[in-house]
């Protein structure tokens, strides 16, 4: 589930439109582009040398240090999640399912999710999280179609050492249990810095797109703005002006039952900024730039408020006293 809202748009946004929409339109063909390249050249690699993907492969500063891996996560996976562990493992031939030993892998985490998806298709196929229960010798498995497939893993709220599960294919061990210490993220607050024309240029399309929802159908916005999810997690979605404050509210009852994360995105698709909701009415710092914003809403119980999103209030507004806003960056 997930909720847009389009930013009041004043006589200036309209006739700015005249220039932002053709130019949003080429920013959505050069994605594209770029995106069926970079799929191509995973497919490539994967075909030549399938064992360097017999891994857990940790989302951190040293991968993104890696010549071209910047530009490969912000084509595949622009809607960077720096509130969770990310890592992900494959792709692999599946006959029938993929099993992990969680046992001693989520413990200490405080939300884990583990997400199948075919390859090179996109979409989920199948999932596990923390609802979902173990067997007796602490594995879970997902059943699949035959076919090549990817794991995704997000871990929320990590232990001092991270460790992530050992995979069994079709009952054959193939990637072990591999540990990670807890510090994978320390290169967010940097990353927006490291900005190139070209992310801009590819991604300048999803700011268009929730500036100006108001033409597009709900549906072609969420296929392409929203991650890949699972029923576990709700979204909100907008856009935020430069020097503006974004304000959360809801009921207190609402932190009972859900986890709130917000991040905006620069039009770079760089998260500009982050943090956690831990009250009922919450005030983002003044964003340094134009920026979309995407609030993950998580819930805490199996039986969590399924209308949740009706209960969260999403507006913005200039501050009373407004700090000084640096220079706008993209």
């Amino acid at each position: 589930m997930a909720h847009g809202s389009s930013q009041t748009l004043s006589a200036a946004d309209y006739l700015r439109a005249f220039y932002e929409l053709p130019l949003g339109l080429t920013s959505f063909a050069l994605f594209n582009l770029l995106h069926k390249v970079v799929r191509r050249i995973g497919c490539s690699a994967y075909r030549k040398k399938p064992a360097l993907f017999s891994r857990w492969n940790i989302l951190c500063g040293e991968v993104l240090d890696q010549p071209h891996q910047l530009s490969r996560y912000i084509v595949i996976a622009p809607r960077w999640n720096p509130h969770a562990a990310v890592a992900s493992a494959g792709p692999f031939p599946v006959t029938k399912e993929i099993t992990l030993e969680i046992g001693d892998a989520i413990s200490g985490v405080g939300y884990w999710f583990f997400g199948a998806y075919p390859f090179p298709k996109f979409g989920s196929a199948n999932y596990v999280s923390s609802f979902t229960k173990a067997d007796s010798n602490g594995r879970i498995s997902l059943q699949l179609e035959k076919g090549d497939y990817y794991l995704a893993c997000r871990y929320y709220g990590l232990p001092e050492q991270v460790r992530y599960p050992a995979i069994w294919v079709d009952g054959k061990e193939i990637i072990p249990t591999t540990q990670a210490s807890n510090n994978m993220n320390d290169f967010y607050p940097t990353l927006p810095q490291r900005g190139k024309p070209l992310y801009r240029a590819a991604h300048y399309h999803a700011y268009v797109m929730l500036k100006y929802a108001g033409l597009f159908s709900a549906r072609f916005v969420k296929k392409h703005l929203l991650p890949v999810g699972n029923e576990d997690t709700v979204y909100l979605y907008g856009t935020v002006k430069k020097g503006e404050v974004l304000c959360i509210r809801f009921p207190q009852t609402v932190l009972n039952d859900h986890h709130i994360y917000c991040t905006c995105y620069n039009t770079a698709s760089l998260p500009v900024f982050i943090s956690n909701v831990e009250t009922p009415e919450f005030l983002s710092d003044p964003l340094i730039c134009n920026s979309m914003y995407l609030i993950r809403v998580m819930r805490r119980k199996s039986n969590s408020d399924a209308e949740v999103l009706e209960k969260i209030s999403v507006t913005t507004t200039y501050p009373i006293n407004p700090e000084v806003v640096g220079a706008e960056q993209h």
